[in-house]
């Protein structure tokens, strides 16, 4: 860290709460937090031994994949949560993705659901891939710098038959 030129920004999670927080008791499967828990695992961010570092703390995640666990054929450690139809409309500051370089099957992965990655590396020919998503990521880093402020922007739909 002391090295670093520009501020290095940590960001902790926690896969999902403890198995009592949560509707069916287990780490995989369609999942949400009991209502009546949602201060105590907010308290448990908040005093988990694990997030108390000798660096800062800029951000945390609440939970793993919160989209996919409120699906019920999900079979990973998850937490679901409600998802937002307009991330950038809700103070949504960051996005995690799983892989940035995998090889040409999808992997190496602990679980064999083997997918796609911004990065293709081939190693057996020193090469790599950068995908349409590795612009993407791009294109947000380079035009939403950290500390952008959204502006709010309505859309007025003319009809059809009015003049351009």
């Amino acid at each position: 860290m002391n090295a670093a030129v520009e501020p290095v920004h940590i960001l902790a999670s926690t896969w999902t709460p403890p198995l009592w927080m949560t509707t069916n008791q287990m780490y995989i499967g369609k999942n949400e937090l009991k209502k009546e828990y949602y201060q105590t695992y907010a308290d448990y961010h908040l005093k988990n031994p694990l997030l108390i570092l000798d660096s800062p703390i800029w951000g945390i995640t609440t939970t793993n994949e919160p989209i996919n666990a409120m699906m019920d054929f999900f079979k990973f450690i998850g937490l679901g949560w409600s998802p937002l139809k307009q991330d950038l409309n809700h103070n949504v500051v960051g996005w995690i993705d799983w892989n940035l370089c995998l090889n040409s099957q999808g992997g190496p992965n602990w679980v064999d659901n083997f997918v796609d990655s911004p990065v293709i590396v081939f190693p057996e020919k020193k090469e790599f891939v950068k995908q349409p998503m590795y612009y993407a990521l791009g294109h947000f880093s380079k035009f939403l710098p950290r500390g952008s402020q959204r502006i709010k922007v309505t859309e007025k739909y003319l009809p059809r038959s009015s003049p351009v």
